[in-house]
């Protein structure tokens, strides 16, 4: 057994909740852990003890997620794994994510790893795996979360939704993550979506009180940390547009959206423009989140530069 893991994927894919499950069977002390076993459901107050989560903190002060993990809260985990261990065979701690930590509790979290308590396992749950340290990747083992294939995908939405059309849509959008689907089987999410689309495509007619009511609707909506807000809708788009440009056959679109698609001229090197874009605003928004930017003003930067790359790029 491993004393130090990284479980790798896209965000939302389930590493979590495998890293939970994974945690449970293990503390059970089997001589082997089944596939079974692995989809059964932990209950997380029932081995508060003896797991510890360590994830962003809560400020009340700002009424915010800290932006970033500390190295206190490394130090309390050092302390964990100190406890007396005559009581439970091993000792887990979960890092989500890994990705949030500041350099501080990166160097904190090496020495652990460098040095690992006997009995112990730290998994390190990471949406984004070459952003972290490479001497932390050097002293774990990768296992990686694929997104669901596209029977999988069906299989799981059948159980939220009944057409069938929707289901493929739902999908598509998703691109084989549950959490994403889950949150596209709400009509409100998909309404956003057409409503950027629209927004976007009418670069020339739209006003800047269109763009401060989309996102006035994403504040005053009641989401959860999980849902997906402007910003993920925009990172999606830009996807399935250079899906379209690249000519993706498995790209299943809405009436909406093959309407913009079908818009688009002067497509020379369009799709490197939107991987440019694309990168940009990733690089962006992890920024504006360490620093506690707020989502609204993001979003503005982010439509703003979208609209900017398709301004003269859409036939109306």
């Amino acid at each position: 057994m491993p004393q130090s893991i990284i479980f790798s994927g896209p965000k939302g894919i389930g590493k979590s909740k495998l890293a939970l499950t994974f945690s449970e069977q293990l503390l059970q002390d089997k001589k082997s852990i089944t596939s079974h076993d692995l989809l059964s459901n932990f209950d997380t107050s029932s081995n508060s003890k003896k797991v510890y989560i360590c994830k962003r903190e809560f400020d009340e002060a700002t009424n915010k997620y800290k932006s970033a993990i500390s190295i206190d809260q490394i130090r309390k985990m050092k302390e964990f794994f100190s406890l007396s261990q005559t009581e439970y065979n091993w000792r887990i701690a979960i890092i989500d994510a890994a990705d949030e930590m500041n350099e501080s509790s990166s160097n904190a979290i090496l020495k652990l790893l460098e040095e690992p308590p006997n009995k112990s396992i730290i998994i390190l749950i990471s949406h984004n795996y070459y952003s972290l340290k490479s001497t932390i990747i050097s002293r774990c083992q990768k296992i990686t979360l694929r997104p669901l294939n596209e029977n999988e995908m069906g299989k799981f939405l059948s159980k939220e939704v009944n057409n069938q059309q929707e289901i493929n849509l739902i999908s598509s959008l998703s691109e084989g993550i549950p959490s994403l689907a889950l949150s596209l089987t709400n009509e409100e999410t998909l309404n956003t979506y057409n409503r950027l689309i629209d927004l976007v495509s009418n670069t020339e007619n739209s006003t800047q009180s269109q763009i401060f009511d989309l996102i006035e609707s994403q504040k005053s909506g009641n989401q959860s940390e999980a849902s997906l807000d402007l910003i993920d809708l925009i990172l999606i788009l830009i996807r399935r547009v250079i899906r379209s440009l690249l000519n993706d056959e498995e790209l299943i679109t809405n009436d909406i959206e093959s309407q913009m698609f079908g818009k688009i001229v002067d497509q020379s090197n369009m799709t490197i423009i939107l991987a440019e874009l694309y990168l940009d605003l990733e690089q962006t928004i992890a920024r504006a989140k360490r620093v506690n930017i707020e989502k609204a003003d993001i979003s503005l930067n982010c439509l703003t530069k979208l609209k900017t790359v398709f301004r003269g790029k859409i036939c109306l």
